[in-house]
């Protein structure tokens, strides 16, 4: 049996294997660029050598800690997509925005403008998403849709100015949320700020799935 200054030291131990991990997470956490002037041949990892396409950044991994910044006043046409391969956490997540001057636009066309699947730690900040209108689109905005086994639980959603418009269902959605009958999550660590849908559709927010 482990004496009691022995199970001290193991919890130091862990402690310090604990700390060293998730400075090593910090310190591989990298932003990544995507402006009209850049290649998608380029690392992408500064202004200079941005990435072009929305495609570009779907192909591409990403960790905790990362963030991909859309130059503003600029519009990219794409859908973008995220997965439990490709996503941050509760306490590092992954952070999509704009850059320089303005607000970056993610053209959707006839489809979702950011799709996050079964997962969460995703920060959506600084933009302007848009359909091809209500008619014509009959999606959602911006989507997070959990189909996890159990009772797991996605940690942290957190959506600020972000204009939506363009989209006959919802405006931003995080399917089979338990909500209020206003809408708002009834769990912390979730803030969904700033989301307008300017030309019909159901509601600007809908939130109905598991997200802890």
């Amino acid at each position: 049996m482990l004496s009691g200054r022995r199970v001290l030291e193991m919890k130091r131990i862990f402690l310090a294997i604990a700390f060293v991990l998730v400075l090593s997470l910090q310190a591989s956490a990298t932003d990544y660029y995507v402006s009209k002037q850049g290649k998608d041949s380029r690392n992408g990892t500064s202004p200079a050598t941005a990435w072009k396409t929305i495609n570009k950044v779907n192909s591409a991994d990403f960790g905790p800690g990362d963030s991909i910044f859309f130059k503003g006043g600029q519009s990219f046409s794409g859908n973008l997509y995220f997965d439990e391969t490709k996503t941050g956490t509760a306490s590092s997540p992954l952070t999509i925005g704009s850059y320089d001057t303005g607000r970056a636009t993610i053209n959707a066309d006839n489809g979702k403008c950011i799709f996050v699947y079964n997962t969460a730690g995703v920060d959506i900040i600084n933009l302007n998403c848009v359909g091809s209108g209500s008619t014509a689109n009959t999606s959602d905005g911006i989507l997070f849709y959990s189909e996890s086994p159990g009772d797991l639980k996605h940690e942290r959603v957190y959506i600020d100015q972000v204009d939506v418009r363009g989209f006959g269902n919802f405006g931003v959605c995080p399917r089979r949320f338990l909500c209020e009958p206003n809408g708002i999550p009834r769990r912390e660590g979730h803030k969904l700020y700033a989301s307008r849908q300017h030309e019909g559709g159901f509601h600007d927010l809908c939130a109905l799935a598991r997200y802890a």
